[in-house]
């Protein structure tokens, strides 16, 4: 009774996370049966599976990791149950049951069975284009090994597709046919190098069309971003991090039906241009549907000391030919959550330095150099606030408000130009200011 009753708790929380759901975000596998009576009858299916000697045992990564999934993966507006299970006295103790509903309640529709330690994720994918869905499993093998299998599932019948080793993996429809392709990053470090394999689906079978390199020297692979290039086109940002602790960005895209890293050089053998000492990420910071690269400049300081690390970012967008164009620049502040927009007209001719001196306030000034051995001159200040008494310092001097945090700090974000600022150079005004400040998403520094 106790695990009916957790599962039953752990259905309705599900429930309670279904709205908004989408098939290719994960959210839809939140979408349970509706009614009470189609739970108790698949319930009752699960319950069956644990009497005979079986645990469940769900994905441990990836965007899908319920026990228990419920997704439409005939294309028939039904949603089938997925169930994760282990059975330790199997030969092969990794169990998926797949369930469809019928008129009188759930039956087993199929069975994948798999060898390992725990299953790493799973994901549910459109390769054929026939409106069933085809399922990749990621098996732990151990610790440090995954073997990734792609199963045909259509009518209910299982067969293996592919199956392959892996250090990481991305599955999306890089050549815009409708159907999706799975591109597989190894990241040897022997002959072959870090490299990627693209698999694509003929029309009878899912085949390798490609193996492309990424940079040389790379240690890591730490993050895989789908984004799009100019003219929107589909490509995989690929940030790895090398030996020497830098940070390097491939961009793998399709050219001809062929897939291709267009930032690496070829007599080089590294994306030169993308590698950068300073750990941003890949992002679409202005949200204009392309993603942008982080270049990272570091900011000349006055009479400058060991402990200066002020950067400014040029965020440039891609070309499938592999040309690049500055969208924007910006310099950002990590350590107190907030990033700005900088005008062009700064761009060139501007230093920053930092204010720490009063309990419960950080500030960043931003200052116009005038020569090397002349000291700046202040135009704006930007203060994170703190504390019982922030509401009365935002009030201070000329200061203005330009947000308050939402994340249960309650800091207030504060702006003030400079009073007798004699160049005007650098005034852009407290609307234009407001616009170009912008707090820093989650994903920014993610790897």
């Amino acid at each position: 009774m106790g695990r009916k009753m957790a599962m039953l708790m752990t259905f309705i929380l599900l429930f309670l996370l279904a709205a908004g759901c989408s098939f290719k975000s994960g959210d839809e596998l939140y979408c349970l049966p509706q009614a009470p009576d189609d739970y108790l009858k698949l319930q009752a299916q699960l319950d069956e599976v644990i009497k005979n000697g079986a645990e469940y045992a769900a994905p441990q990564a990836g965007n899908n990791t319920q026990t228990v999934q419920m997704v439409d993966l005939n294309g028939d507006g039904v949603k089938e149950a997925v169930a994760f299970f282990r059975d330790t006295t199997s030969q092969q103790p990794l169990r998926i049951y797949i369930y469809q509903q019928k008129e009188e309640g759930y039956e087993i529709a199929a069975i994948i069975e798999g060898d390992g330690v725990a299953i790493n994720s799973i994901t549910y994918t459109q390769l054929t284009g026939d409106n069933w869905s085809e399922i990749i499993v990621c098996w732990q093998m151990s610790t440090k090994v995954q073997s990734m299998t792609v199963y045909d599932i259509k009518n209910f019948s299982v067969s293996q597709m592919m199956q392959e080793s892996y250090t990481k993996f991305a599955v999306c429809d890089m050549d815009q046919d409708n159907r999706e392709e799975i591109i597989v990053f190894h990241a040897d470090k022997g002959d072959m190098g870090c490299h990627a394999d693209y698999f694509d689906y003929d029309g009878k079978d899912l085949v390798q069309t490609d193996s492309v390199q990424l940079s040389n020297g790379i240690d890591e692979i730490t993050n895989i971003k789908a984004g799009k290039l100019v003219n929107f086109i589909p490509a995989l940002f690929v940030e790895s991090q090398c030996a020497g602790g830098e940070i390097v960005t491939d961009i793998f895209a399709c050219r001809n039906g062929r897939m291709e890293n267009i930032t690496r050089d070829s007599a080089t053998g590294v994306s030169a241009h993308t590698v950068r000492y300073y750990s941003v990420f890949c992002t679409d910071i202005n949200k204009d549907g392309i993603v942008e690269v982080p270049l990272p400049v570091k900011l000349p300081a006055y009479k400058p000391t060991g402990s200066d690390n002020y950067w400014m970012i040029h965020w440039v967008q891609y070309a499938l030919n592999g040309t690049y164009t500055r969208a924007l620049t910006t310099y950002h502040n990590y350590s107190d959550g907030w990033y700005l927009i900088l005008p062009e007209k700064w761009v060139e001719n501007i230093t920053v330095s930092r204010s720490d001196s009063i309990s419960g306030e950080r500030s960043i000034v931003f200052s116009q150099r005038t020569g090397e051995n002349s000291a700046p001159i202040p135009f704006l200040t930007i203060s994170k606030l703190t504390g019982a008494n922030r509401e009365e310092r935002s009030k201070l001097g000329n200061r203005f408000v330009l947000m308050r945090d939402a994340d249960g700090t309650d800091a207030i974000y504060t702006g003030e130009f400079a009073a007798n600022q004699a160049n005007k150079t650098y005034m852009i005004g407290k609307e234009a200011l407001l616009k170009q400040f912008h707090l820093i998403s989650v994903d920014w520094n993610e790897g």
